[in-house]
């Protein structure tokens, strides 16, 4: 096996390698909030003068919705899935939930499917952690490369290289992780064998310990090996970015009017500001200066629209609606408006389409990891005692999603489930669970009797002022009848 050659193609300038790797990092970066950065490196590559570069970087705006567009379109494990065998075994049901909880298998399919939307391919693999207890590690697109020698599939890849560590110039530093079907090596960066780390895990002979490369990779595109990018959100986020940057800084000059002296000295110094009084002589032949302000013309306004129209049509063609927002973006309330139309954003996509990817993606972990994996590691005695399980020869896992409903506000949810729930179509416990889908049934029952202990407070409550009312009530007649025979008491004497 040539390492050298597959070092050279990741480093080469062409559309799947080096500039892959480098624009897929930004990406990345933008996501998880290093923003400001990219943004800098833009204002300098543009401008040369200093000054200006100070300036810009100072009021550089670092307003992030990447993270908030990716959130609302990977969403296929907003409800938890039910993974069960596909052969009805009990024993088998009792290891995918046990393995299921160790593997944190719904937040970390979540964030995998937050990285398939956010580059459009992903890999997921189990591994022991340093307890030696099954986990799951998801390796976002910039962080391994693909590759491929079959003419049958050419979209399937043959080999997976999972980049390490790549910082630093001294390429002998660098380390990388080489899979094959039949083959594991750690190689640097020159391409050669790193024979100490090898002898460390007793591989010297580079035998990939599973018969199978142990990655799946999850892909948008199905008949390519790489999918093809697309550009969109971070080019929109970048121009934002730097749209608002360059506004703010022309607000700081367009703030003050200009002032302009006509006829007066030119030697003459003139002192501007709160408080200062402008006084200039006449001139020798009599004129008096004229002194005025250029007031400037900055419509912040029309910035703002700028930035929700560019918004909008993002939005729209990466299948997320809007909510009429046009024209609710002001200078005043554009952080909050902006806020608004992501709360608003209504996502459009087509979530069993995603699902599609992510069930097959499923069951292939599932599948390597039950039949390849494991009894590997239980054979080495690598896997903790307590995570210890034999699957049947027949396994298969069967995943299934909850129906997708659409999204509502908590004001459309609360009257759907009181209008079930008063012409007797529901319980007060399913009413209750549509309202809040996040509390489990525990939580539920805990928040009905919460809400029944407050109902039977406040009758006692009413209760005790009626009372106490009527108490008043009898008790006024009573005094004005004193009162009366009192008075006549004292007329009669």
């Amino acid at each position: 096996m040539n390492f050298k050659n597959i070092i050279e193609q990741i480093n080469r300038d062409n559309v799947n390698n080096k500039q892959r790797i480098l624009d897929d990092t930004q990406l990345y970066l933008i996501y998880h909030g290093e923003l400001r950065k990219q943004v800098e490196n833009i204002i300098y590559s543009e401008f040369k003068e200093p000054k200006t570069i100070i300036q810009l970087k100072n009021r550089i705006c670092p307003i992030n919705f990447t993270k908030k567009i990716v959130d609302k379109l990977g969403k296929v494990y907003k409800s938890n899935p039910v993974r069960l065998s596909a052969i009805k075994d009990e024993s088998d049901d009792e290891l995918i939930s046990m393995y299921e909880k160790s593997f944190n298998a719904n937040v970390q399919m979540s964030y995998a499917n937050k990285m398939f939307k956010l580059n459009k391919h992903v890999l997921v693999v189990p591994y022991l952690d340093e307890e030696q207890v099954p986990r799951l590690r998801i390796i976002p697109s910039h962080a391994f490369s693909l590759f491929s020698d079959s003419k049958i599939n050419p979209e399937k890849p043959t080999k997976i290289l999972i980049h390490i560590k790549t910082e630093g110039n001294d390429d002998s530093k660098k380390r990388y992780e080489l899979w094959t079907k039949d083959n594991f090596y750690i190689i640097d960066g020159n391409g050669e064998i790193v024979a100490d780390e090898m002898a460390a895990i007793n591989n010297l002979d580079g035998i990939n310990p599973f018969e199978i490369i142990p990655h799946t990779h999850i892909t948008q595109q199905r008949d390519l090996l790489y999918p093809i990018r697309s550009s969109d959100i971070k080019s929109v986020q970048l121009i934002i970015c730097l749209l608002l940057s360059d506004t703010s800084l022309a607000q700081k000059y367009l703030s003050w009017g200009t002032l302009v002296v006509a006829g007066g000295d030119g030697e003459q110094e003139v002192s501007v500001g709160p408080g200062c009084v402008i006084n200039l002589p006449q001139t020798a032949d009599g004129k008096i200066p004229d002194v005025k302000y250029l007031q400037p013309q900055l419509n912040s306004d029309e910035v703002i629209r700028l930035v929700e129209k560019q918004l909008d049509f993002l939005l729209a063609t990466n299948n997320i609606s809007m909510s009429s927002l046009s024209g609710q973006l002001t200078a005043q309330s554009s952080a909050s408006g902006v806020s608004k139309m992501f709360d608003q954003a209504e996502s459009t996509e087509d979530i069993d389409e995603q699902r599609k990817y992510f069930q097959d993606a499923e069951k292939e972990i599932w599948n390597k990891f039950a039949n390849y994996m494991l009894p590997n590691w239980i054979k080495t005695n690598q896997v903790n005692s307590d995570y210890v399980g034999s699957f049947s020869p027949e396994f298969e896992l069967s995943i299934t999603f909850p129906e997708i409903k659409p999204m509502l506000s908590d004001a459309e949810r609360i009257a759907n489930a009181k209008s079930k729930l008063d012409a007797g179509f529901t319980t007060l416990k399913r009413a209750i669970q549509e309202v809040n889908p996040d509390l489990n049934s525990e939580e539920i029952n805990d928040l009905i009797v919460e809400i029944n202990k407050e109902k039977v407070e406040s009758v006692k409550f009413f209760q005790r002022n009626i009372q106490d009312v009527s108490n008043n009530q009898e008790q006024i007649p009573e005094e004005n009848n004193m009162e009366e025979n009192n008075g006549n008491k004292t007329s009669e004497a």
